[in-house]
């Protein structure tokens, strides 16, 4: 399975509190892995005085008459699942793959700050 991670939804993921503006980064936003990788490191970085926690669900992503779905999976976890970012700190979260090998699959990572 050709694992491809695409988009990492920032929009109301990193910043879905207007009101509280926090100063964190992730690296890598798409990744792209080969049939024998079974897993992918994704690093938030706070450069803020304030720790920041979030919740990383991640979605399979597929077209349907040229509209975009998000769709619940098991196939690709995220884990932590929730995780805080320490003040001037990082925090990596794995993204893992479960189940048959074999298919291209393309997946969308929300990262929703929790309060």
């Amino acid at each position: 399975m050709r694992f491809i991670v695409s988009s990492l939804l920032l929009s109301s993921a990193l910043f879905s509190f207007p009101a509280i503006a926090s100063q964190v980064s992730l690296m890598p936003t798409s990744l792209i892995g080969d049939p024998s990788q079974h897993s992918h490191a994704v690093t938030l970085t706070n450069a803020d005085e304030v720790a920041v926690r979030y919740q990383v669900t991640v979605h399979r992503w597929i077209q349907e008459d040229g509209i975009d779905k998000l769709e619940k999976t098991g196939s690709v976890l995220a884990s932590p699942s929730i995780l805080e970012v320490p003040a001037n700190g990082r925090r990596v979260v794995r993204l893992v793959r479960f189940g048959e090998m074999g298919g291209l699959g393309y997946y969308r990572v929300v990262f929703q700050q929790l309060p």
